[in-house]
């Protein structure tokens, strides 16, 4: 499946639970993902319920918060 790059403006209300969302972080740490892993994402995360994203954000922390 391509990527398409979108802003979350453009695309908030088709959001649903279960869906993967992609990020391209901008800060050091997501730009060095970046570029050591090729790629335009450097992290990502599961859609939960309208409104929050779980996301992983070290090895042994799980976060729920707002998209």
């Amino acid at each position: 499946m391509p990527l398409i790059q979108s802003s979350y403006a453009m695309i908030a209300d088709r959001i649903r639970p279960g869906d993967v969302i992609a990020f391209s972080g901008t800060g050091w740490f997501s730009s060095i993902i970046k570029r050591v892993t090729r790629s335009a994402v450097s992290h990502n995360g599961v859609a939960f319920s309208p409104g929050q994203l779980l996301e992983s954000t070290s090895p042994s922390r799980v976060h729920l918060g707002p998209l």
